[in-house]
């Protein structure tokens, strides 16, 4: 009975022990922000950021709103993935890695134009400059880029992916009102794409239709790093970017959000590169 005691009471003192080590020792809680640092349940609804713009509202008393078209959100529900709308405001480093920290994948929607001086480029006559808040953009997609997160641009989405990665734009196509704006559809072809070809199930060098509404593109001869050019539209201008690595990162000019078929198999690609 003695030794039954004894031994009860060196347990208690060992576990209080423990205890006390536990409570009392430093333990980091920061992620690694260079990595992604939510573990994955492989039986949940990927968690998608979407991008927003911060517009005026015309409301007195609400003068702005932070605004999306439910084209986006629709087209993430539909391959499976959850929304999650991110308000566009000038994020701090804090801020961007809470966000990111909650996310799987980030989808960079389109707009109006960012700033040409952002690419070491002179704003023209065409360049818009109604867009409210652009840094935050841009902060968030270099942030995603360093965290490795799978990422998908659309038209100004793929413009902003290549601005962050110090790449630049082309800041008015001539051919714009002809051949790129206004929703017009023309052909592009593939040019050694892994991601895009991949989900449209094309051999390099296919031809493909796109829904164009821009005045800008990526430049040819200055891709981001760690980009490659893999479309083409038949003027020459780039339809498609692409990392080189082997995670999930496409910029497309086109609206895949709006073109039936086609479009939703890139957004299943985005979604299952999300899920691993």
């Amino acid at each position: 009975m003695k030794k039954y005691i004894l031994l009860v009471i060196a347990l208690l003192v060992a576990g209080a022990g423990a205890f006390f080590l536990c409570r009392n020792s430093p333990v980091s809680t920061r992620p690694n922000s260079n990595q992604r640092s939510r573990p994955m349940d492989r039986t949940a609804l990927p968690r998608i950021g979407i991008t927003t713009a911060f517009e005026a509202s015309g409301r007195a008393t609400a003068p702005y709103r932070h605004a999306v078209y439910d084209t986006y959100v629709s087209a993430v529900r539909r391959a499976g993935g959850l929304p999650i709308l991110l308000p566009n405001y000038p994020l701090n480093e804090a801020e961007c890695d809470a966000y990111l920290d909650t996310l799987d994948g980030l989808l960079l929607i389109g707009g109006l134009d960012y700033p040409p001086e952002y690419y070491g480029r002179t704003p023209d006559s065409f360049t818009q400059r109604q867009r409210l808040n652009p840094e935050s953009d841009l902060i968030l997609t270099r942030a995603a880029l360093r965290r490795e997160l799978p990422i998908f641009g659309i038209c100004g989405g793929a413009q902003i992916l290549n601005i962050a990665a110090n790449g630049k734009l082309i800041v008015h196509l001539e051919n714009a009102p002809d051949f790129h704006a206004g929703g017009k559809s023309h052909s592009a072809q593939l040019h050694g794409s892994r991601l895009l070809a991949g989900a449209l199930a094309l051999p390099d060098g296919a031809k493909f239709t796109v829904n164009s509404s821009h005045h800008q593109a990526v430049d040819p001869v200055y891709p981001g790093e760690g980009l490659a050019i893999t479309a083409r539209a038949s003027d020459g201008s780039v339809e498609a970017i692409e990392g080189t690595g082997k995670r999930f990162l496409l910029g497309v000019q086109f609206h895949p959000e709006r073109l039936p078929g086609a479009g939703d198999r890139l957004f299943d690609a985005f979604i299952a590169a999300a899920k691993q």
